[in-house]
Protein backbone atom coordinates (compact mmCIF):
# COMPACT_ATOMS: atom_id res chain seq x y z
CA UNK A 1 0.00 0.00 0.00
CA UNK A 2 1.35 3.39 -0.99
CA UNK A 3 2.14 5.89 1.69
CA UNK A 4 -0.07 8.97 1.63
CA UNK A 5 -3.22 7.25 0.42
CA UNK A 6 -6.48 7.22 2.36
CA UNK A 7 -6.28 3.45 2.83
CA UNK A 8 -2.78 3.77 4.22
CA UNK A 9 -3.88 6.43 6.70
CA UNK A 10 -6.83 4.27 7.80
CA UNK A 11 -4.56 1.27 8.35
CA UNK A 12 -2.08 3.45 10.22
CA UNK A 13 -4.83 4.85 12.46
CA UNK A 14 -6.08 1.30 13.18
CA UNK A 15 -2.61 0.12 14.13
CA UNK A 16 -2.01 3.13 16.38
CA UNK A 17 -5.44 2.82 17.91
CA UNK A 18 -6.57 6.28 16.93
CA UNK A 19 -9.68 7.42 15.09
CA UNK A 20 -9.75 6.96 11.31
CA UNK A 21 -9.45 10.21 9.36
CA UNK A 22 -12.54 11.62 7.66
CA UNK A 23 -12.39 11.03 3.90
CA UNK A 24 -13.37 14.60 2.97
CA UNK A 25 -10.87 16.13 5.39
CA UNK A 26 -8.19 13.79 4.10
CA UNK A 27 -8.93 14.78 0.48
CA UNK A 28 -8.88 18.52 1.40
CA UNK A 29 -5.50 18.11 3.10
CA UNK A 30 -4.21 16.17 0.14
CA UNK A 31 -5.45 18.84 -2.32
CA UNK A 32 -3.90 21.61 -0.21
CA UNK A 33 -0.65 19.69 -0.03
CA UNK A 34 -0.65 19.14 -3.79
CA UNK A 35 -1.34 22.82 -4.51
CA UNK A 36 1.44 23.87 -2.13
CA UNK A 37 3.85 21.44 -3.81
CA UNK A 38 2.74 22.68 -7.21
CA UNK A 39 3.35 26.32 -6.25
CA UNK A 40 6.77 25.39 -4.88
CA UNK A 41 7.54 23.48 -8.08
CA UNK A 42 6.45 26.44 -10.23
CA UNK A 43 8.58 28.82 -8.18
CA UNK A 44 11.61 26.57 -8.61
CA UNK A 45 10.95 26.30 -12.35
CA UNK A 46 10.70 30.07 -12.65
CA UNK A 47 14.00 30.52 -10.81
CA UNK A 48 15.65 27.98 -13.08
CA UNK A 49 14.15 29.57 -16.19
CA UNK A 50 15.36 33.00 -15.07
CA UNK A 51 18.87 31.64 -14.54
CA UNK A 52 18.85 30.03 -17.99
CA UNK A 53 17.61 33.25 -19.60
CA UNK A 54 20.42 35.16 -17.89
CA UNK A 55 22.97 32.69 -19.24
CA UNK A 56 21.49 32.98 -22.74
CA UNK A 57 21.55 36.77 -22.49
CA UNK A 58 25.24 36.74 -21.52
CA UNK A 59 26.07 34.25 -24.27
CA UNK A 60 24.25 36.40 -26.82
CA UNK A 61 26.23 39.41 -25.66
CA UNK A 62 29.48 37.51 -26.07
CA UNK A 63 28.47 36.46 -29.59
CA UNK A 64 27.71 40.10 -30.44
CA UNK A 65 31.13 41.04 -29.12
CA UNK A 66 32.77 38.31 -31.22
CA UNK A 67 31.01 39.50 -34.36
CA UNK A 68 32.07 43.09 -33.66
CA UNK A 69 35.68 41.94 -33.28
CA UNK A 70 35.42 40.02 -36.55
CA UNK A 71 34.15 43.12 -38.37
CA UNK A 72 37.04 45.16 -36.96
CA UNK A 73 39.53 42.46 -37.94
CA UNK A 74 38.09 42.34 -41.46
CA UNK A 75 38.56 46.10 -41.81
CA UNK A 76 42.17 45.77 -40.66
CA UNK A 77 42.83 42.90 -43.06
CA UNK A 78 41.40 44.96 -45.91
CA UNK A 79 43.47 47.98 -44.91
CA UNK A 80 46.59 45.85 -44.65
CA UNK A 81 46.25 43.76 -47.82
CA UNK A 82 44.93 46.36 -50.28
CA UNK A 83 48.07 48.56 -50.41
CA UNK A 84 50.34 45.52 -50.53
CA UNK A 85 48.43 43.95 -53.41
CA UNK A 86 48.47 47.27 -55.32
CA UNK A 87 52.24 47.47 -54.78
CA UNK A 88 52.80 43.90 -56.01
CA UNK A 89 50.60 44.47 -59.06
CA UNK A 90 52.46 47.67 -59.94
CA UNK A 91 55.82 45.85 -59.72
CA UNK A 92 54.57 42.94 -61.80
CA UNK A 93 53.28 45.30 -64.41
CA UNK A 94 49.59 44.65 -64.13
CA UNK A 95 47.46 47.75 -64.11
CA UNK A 96 46.01 48.78 -60.79
CA UNK A 97 42.36 48.67 -61.68
CA UNK A 98 41.06 47.90 -58.22
CA UNK A 99 40.57 44.18 -58.84
CA UNK A 100 41.86 43.38 -55.37
CA UNK A 101 39.27 45.64 -53.87
CA UNK A 102 36.62 44.09 -56.11
CA UNK A 103 37.66 40.59 -54.98
CA UNK A 104 37.45 41.64 -51.34
CA UNK A 105 34.05 43.23 -51.84
CA UNK A 106 32.91 40.11 -53.72
CA UNK A 107 34.05 38.01 -50.77
CA UNK A 108 32.06 40.26 -48.47
CA UNK A 109 28.92 40.11 -50.64
CA UNK A 110 29.21 36.33 -51.00
CA UNK A 111 29.42 35.99 -47.23
CA UNK A 112 26.47 38.33 -46.79
CA UNK A 113 24.47 36.29 -49.33
CA UNK A 114 25.24 33.10 -47.44
CA UNK A 115 24.25 34.76 -44.16
CA UNK A 116 21.00 36.06 -45.62
CA UNK A 117 20.18 32.68 -47.14
CA UNK A 118 20.67 31.04 -43.76
CA UNK A 119 18.14 33.43 -42.27
CA UNK A 120 15.79 33.44 -45.28
CA UNK A 121 14.80 29.83 -44.71
CA UNK A 122 12.75 31.14 -41.80
CA UNK A 123 9.68 33.29 -42.14
CA UNK A 124 10.92 36.90 -41.78
CA UNK A 125 7.68 38.05 -40.16
CA UNK A 126 8.15 35.48 -37.42
CA UNK A 127 10.00 36.57 -34.31
CA UNK A 128 13.10 34.45 -33.82
CA UNK A 129 13.62 33.05 -30.42
CA UNK A 130 16.80 33.74 -28.48
CA UNK A 131 18.29 30.40 -29.42
CA UNK A 132 17.62 30.95 -33.12
CA UNK A 133 19.32 34.34 -32.86
CA UNK A 134 22.30 32.73 -31.17
CA UNK A 135 22.53 30.09 -33.89
CA UNK A 136 22.47 32.79 -36.56
CA UNK A 137 25.18 34.77 -34.76
CA UNK A 138 27.32 31.63 -34.43
CA UNK A 139 26.93 30.90 -38.13
CA UNK A 140 27.85 34.49 -38.98
CA UNK A 141 30.93 34.32 -36.74
CA UNK A 142 31.98 31.00 -38.22
CA UNK A 143 31.65 32.29 -41.78
CA UNK A 144 33.57 35.43 -40.90
CA UNK A 145 36.41 33.51 -39.28
CA UNK A 146 36.64 31.10 -42.21
CA UNK A 147 36.69 33.98 -44.72
CA UNK A 148 39.37 35.84 -42.77
CA UNK A 149 41.48 32.70 -42.43
CA UNK A 150 41.34 32.16 -46.19
CA UNK A 151 42.27 35.77 -46.84
CA UNK A 152 45.25 35.62 -44.51
CA UNK A 153 46.43 32.30 -45.96
CA UNK A 154 46.16 33.75 -49.45
CA UNK A 155 48.09 36.81 -48.33
CA UNK A 156 50.86 34.80 -46.71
Amino acid sequence: MAEGTYEYECMRAELLGIEKPDYEDFMKKKADELSTNEEHFEAENMKEEYAQNEKLFHATGKLDELNTILKSTQRRINNFTAPFSRFVRSKIGRPNDGTAQMEESNDMTNCEKIESSSTSRRDPSQNLSTIDNMIDKCEKAQLGMERQSKQMKRFM
